[in-house]
């Protein structure tokens, strides 16, 4: 009950520590337009991660003005399709010092950067990885719906089970930041 209670505090703490204005818009047309660095958190769970590589894949090779950064875990980074340009902040979930956290270098690292859109790929909701999404200033987040979805994301994505559904979720984000290979 207290941990419930301890998260419950901290989503309305976070809730009610927003710099933006309630109410406050974004144009989406010019955000997906205006997007140049976009932070992507791979899938934490192998099975997940297995569909988000096969999607990326097909992301087009050649330069066009955006760079990806990919947040991921250790055993997964060498497994990821680099393009020219790209980066990969790795973490150990072992050493997370509560599910709500990371370790101050990996925030420091994911917050140092400036980010146009970040994009978590995890179906699972992980509260410390919401939180970190929340603190960057990307005006556009995207991440799959759920209980305290509507805290962290401006833009949710229907969950799934079923790993042919989740391919089409992962290309739904493809598309939604125009990310599609047109050749």
């Amino acid at each position: 009950m207290k941990r419930k209670i301890q998260h419950w505090w901290q989503l309305q703490q976070l809730r009610f520590s927003r710099d933006a204005p309630v109410g406050e818009a974004i144009s989406f047309a010019r955000a997906v337009a205006d997007i140049r660095n976009i932070l992507l958190c791979m899938p934490l769970e192998w099975r997940e991660f297995r569909v988000a590589r096969y999607v990326l894949k097909f992301l087009p090779t050649d330069e066009q003005g955006y760079h990806l950064i990919f947040l991921t875990p250790e055993e997964h980074a060498e497994k990821i399709p680099m393009r020219p340009g790209d980066a990969v902040i790795t973490l150990d979930p072992s050493k997370r010092p509560s599910p709500v956290q990371f370790p101050p270098g990996i925030e420091r690292r994911v917050l140092d950067l400036q980010y146009d859109a970040v994009v978590n790929m995890n179906t699972e909701f992980d509260l410390g990885l919401a939180r970190l999404i929340a603190r960057t200033d990307a005006p556009l987040r995207i991440g799959f719906g759920g209980k305290y979805s509507e805290y962290f994301y401006n833009v949710e994505i229907g969950s799934t089970e079923n790993r042919f559904l989740l391919e089409g979720a992962y290309r739904s984000i493809q598309r939604l930041l125009n990310l599609e290979n047109n050749s």
